[in-house]
């Protein structure tokens, strides 16, 4: 589904939604593709309500090449958050060579990903600074 064809209003009804009813929505469409979470996957900093948007994802990694050869990418995901009308979710796969081992998000990077308009952030990697995101 393209950005073009959901609307705001579609976003905030969803928002108005439980989990299980959307569950059951998806057995009742049969929508089998559940890659998106896990039971690794769990909040981390407590949000008050359903965040919804959609999604904007990108793959990471332990820095790689250069000293800024990871800048180009990021640049460009934060590009893709900002050109969206939408809120936006910030989805994050690590595709590290050994997963896990080395932070995906930060304070840092959550800040400059809510600036570009990230209402939220899904993460399989490690995140660090969870305070500092609580209180954010």
């Amino acid at each position: 589904m393209s950005t073009a064809s959901v609307t705001i209003d579609q976003i905030q009804a969803l928002a108005t939604l439980d989990t299980p009813t959307i569950a059951n929505a998806m057995e009742t469409l049969q929508i089998a593709d559940r890659r998106f979470t896990g039971p690794q996957i769990r909040p981390m900093t407590g949000a008050s309500g359903p965040v919804v948007g959609i999604a904007v994802t990108a793959m990471m990694k332990e820095q790689w090449g250069g000293k800024f050869a990871h800048l180009e990418p990021w640049l460009k995901f934060l590009d893709e958050i900002e050109r969206c009308p939408l809120p936006v979710i910030a989805v994050l796969h690590d595709e590290s060579e050994q997963a896990g081992r080395d932070a995906m998000i930060g304070e840092g990077m959550s800040r400059v990903m809510r600036a570009a308009g990230a209402a939220g952030v899904l993460c399989d990697g490690c995140i660090r600074d969870l305070a500092a995101l609580r209180e954010m």
